[in-house]
């Protein structure tokens, strides 16, 4: 994800800076809420309603600005799709021949779709509140710093025991998502292979049977998707409850020093708001960081395969000679080709015949670049086909 985030660096850039502004609101409204605490002991009505007016104004400027950053962050949320899209295209792309033909195109579709959305829902969407919840819990922690250290130390140890709670949940809430993510892959498949075959079973008076199939595939997924909810939803309970008594003990605190005259009676107005900005930035933090995990599997499905060793360098121009020497080849236990001699002469024209299944077809993908795992050679200009780069052969070959 942080791939897409640094790729569009300035525009996110502009939706934190938006985000900052409307917490720096956020935050004032405790220090409006202590000063109007301290007016209405003194008595100054009018002094309240202008305060008041004030409030509104910067209510309907945060308003405004919320909407300003909604529009930036839809804006940027689909161009970072749309990288992810390109990222899913190219590693699919360079995937070899037998590489692409392992997985159904179900899967290839449901990458594009399904899982595109999976990771704006629980990776980009989550990342901007978590941007917003960062800003709330640094903000509050310096007010509380000028109002009332004490309830920001104790904010911060409840804080601290909660991320170290997190860190299992994340874990449970990443191997939850990655087999939501495969059950997606696995109804795209059964969808497409059910609607492929409808013309058949049509013909032959078998349409409940379609209807039964895609009715199974489909309870499977949903039955999926809410073990998925059921899962991530105790998670955060749990996670939620300990915010709750973490929150609450700081309110006591709070309320403690206030009758205690330790802190001044007008400061509890804001106070509240500080400390609950702080506790429920962390365990909005805290949540998000359990949901963000849920997107990791729906992002290294785009991550490029890590080459290993030196790449090949790509097949020069043949220009005299294509032998094959001892050339076998099996799929799977089943030989279908089993030491061939051929040689091939630039310029010539050859007919390839045989029985069905005889291997006709496979040696061309072999000559091709779209199989390997053979055994004997294939030489270009009397050079291993090998030690070439696969991928280069279509720029001097076609297989229809």
């Amino acid at each position: 994800m942080w791939k897409y985030i640094k790729q569009y660096k300035y525009k996110n850039l502009t939706i934190a800076v938006l985000l900052l502004c409307v917490n720096l609101i956020d935050t004032s409204f405790a220090f409006i809420q202590m000063y109007l605490g301290n007016l209405i002991f003194e008595g100054s009505l009018g002094a309240v309603v202008r305060v008041l007016l004030f409030n509104l104004f910067l209510g309907l400027v945060k308003h405004y600005l919320n909407y300003c950053e909604g529009i930036c962050e839809a804006r940027t949320i689909a161009q970072m799709n749309q990288s992810l899209r390109r990222d899913i295209s190219l590693k699919i792309a360079g995937r070899s021949f037998v590489e692409f033909d392992a997985e159904d195109t179900g899967e290839y579709v449901s990458s594009y779709t399904n899982e595109v959305r999976e990771a704006e829902n629980q990776g980009f969407l989550n990342f901007y509140n978590a941007v917003y919840m960062i800003f709330g819990f640094a903000f509050g922690a310096l007010a509380l710093v000028v109002v009332c250290p004490e309830l920001l130390l104790l904010t911060l140890a409840v804080s601290a025991g909660m991320l170290y709670i997190s860190n299992h949940y994340g874990r449970k809430v990443e191997e939850f998502s990655k087999k939501f993510s495969d059950a997606l892959a696995q109804y795209t498949d059964a969808s497409k292979e059910q609607i492929a075959g409808m013309g058949v079973l049509r013909s032959f008076g078998m349409m409940p049977e379609f209807h039964s199939r895609m009715h199974r595939a489909g309870e499977r997924l949903e039955d999926e998707r809410l073990q998925y909810i059921k899962r991530k939803g105790i998670v955060n309970i749990k996670a939620m409850y300990i915010n709750i008594i973490g929150i609450n003990a700081i309110n006591i605190l709070t309320f403690v020093l206030c009758t205690l005259r330790i802190i001044a009676p007008e400061v509890i107005f804001g106070s509240v708001n500080l400390t609950n900005q702080v506790g429920n930035s962390f365990s909005g933090l805290l949540q998000l960081r359990i949901q963000m995990s849920g997107a990791r599997p729906y992002f290294k499905k785009a991550e490029p395969k890590k080459e290993i060793g030196c790449e090949r360098p790509p097949l020069p121009i043949v220009e005299k000679t294509v032998v094959v020497q001892g050339l076998s080849f099996m799929y799977g236990e089943t030989p279908v080709i089993e030491n061939l001699d051929l040689k091939f002469q630039t310029g010539g024209k050859y007919l390839i015949i045989g029985k069905s299944g005889c291997g006709k077809s496979t040696l061309l993908k072999l000559l091709s670049g779209q199989l390997t795992g053979y055994r004997g050679k294939i030489l270009f200009d009397g050079r291993e086909a090998s030690d070439y780069d696969e991928g280069s052969f279509y720029r001097q070959m076609a297989y229809i």
